[in-house]
């Protein structure tokens, strides 16, 4: 098993990985499209780095080589001028990184003679066709957060005058999408009239299998797309239902700058330390770009450190702990878990793709 982190700011890439021997055995050290190849007599093990083209092999160095434990820790350094360019600030990273079905993610689709990209969103039940491109306009969420940023984006927010003011108001207060428009939130879409759904008791259902795909939010319809499959060419996609819990996070962050989360379903909850954000990581499962480095916890006590407490769905919430506990169990054995304040914390990441 093994870790490897690109701390551009540092000008380094940290690789962490198991292994048997000591440096002794160690008879060659050499990157080769992107991996880490480390030889000794017997075998050669490949690394894969969280590198790209932009990274020259030629200018790095490795300046630290350590095996304690039956684990291998190496420090490879890059000079300063040539990561620079890499670095970016919270603000940067929140707005660069392109949220899975978001109006930029769909135009990758392919597009019809007339420009328009050709796609539909089926229920994930039935197949039966939700939201079809050819019919509808598709805008993203000004921001998770547009309700509460309202003071600062109206300097004359609307009053209540009789019937007109209270219209205004209601408009004001409201993000509501035209018939056929489509508003795309990061773990929903906002709809009115498009896909013919059936509502009942604030809940949103499909009107051919009745499977419930998501709720009433105000006078709009919310359809969580982790219900939803995205279909174009002979591609069809899901949602994983644990970018629901990344999006909020990552929402709560930007608006907050909170690092802890209770997220909590109905049944059970998961204790969340966010210690880095936006790093370029890679494990046994793959790499993962713009991904949160964080501590976790199953159900865990009550504490008090403060914390933004998150409700979602507990499928949401057995999807994510699922992909949580996942890339743990893809770590060096010698660093899955964290000693804070007298408990052992599990470590993992959570990406946006």
């Amino acid at each position: 098993m093994y870790y490897a982190e690109l701390l551009p700011r540092l000008n380094t890439l940290t690789v962490i990985s198991d292994f048997p021997g000591g440096v002794k055995d160690i008879v060659g050290i050499r990157i080769d499209n992107n991996d880490l190849a480390i030889s000794t007599k017997s075998s050669t093990s490949r690394i894969k780095l969280p590198i790209d083209e932009n990274h020259k092999v030629a200018d790095m160095t490795i300046s630290s080589l350590k095996c304690i434990d039956s684990c291998l820790r190496l420090s490879i350094s890059f000079p300063a001028a040539k990561l620079s360019e890499h670095t970016q600030s919270f603000m940067d990273f929140n707005h660069s990184n392109v949220q899975k079905w978001s109006c930029s993610d769909l135009r990758r689709t392919p597009q019809n003679a007339e420009k328009q990209n050709i796609f539909h969103f089926s229920c994930m039940y039935c197949n039966n066709s939700i939201i079809n491109s050819k019919d509808c306009s598709f805008f993203d969420m000004p921001s998770e957060l547009w309700s509460e940023m309202m003071d600062f984006w109206h300097c004359h927010k609307p009053h209540d005058h009789g019937i007109h003011g209270e219209h205004q108001h209601n408009h004001y207060e409201e993000l509501k999408p035209k018939q056929m428009d489509v508003i795309i939130g990061g773990f929903y879409f906002l709809v009115d009239k498009a896909g013919g759904l059936t509502v009942a008791e604030d809940q949103v259902y499909c009107p051919s299998c009745n499977a419930e795909l998501g709720v009433l939010d105000k006078s709009s319809k919310k359809v969580f797309k982790y219900n939803l499959t995205l279909n174009y060419d002979q591609v069809s996609e899901q949602f994983p239902r644990y970018l629901y819990v990344y999006n909020c996070v990552l929402d709560k962050i930007n608006s907050s700058a909170c690092r802890a989360f209770v997220i909590k379903s109905d049944s059970k909850s998961l204790f969340i330390w966010v210690l880095n954000i936006g790093l370029d990581i890679s494990t046994e499962i793959g790499v993962f770009k713009n991904a949160l480095k964080l501590l976790y916890d199953v159900d865990h006590p009550e504490t008090e450190t403060p914390t933004e407490e998150i409700a979602v769905p507990g499928v949401v919430l057995d999807d994510c702990i699922a992909r949580l506990q996942s890339i743990n169990s893809q770590l060096p054995s010698g660093h899955r878990s964290a000693a804070v304040a007298g408990k052992d914390l599990s470590i993992s990441f959570m990406a946006g793709a």
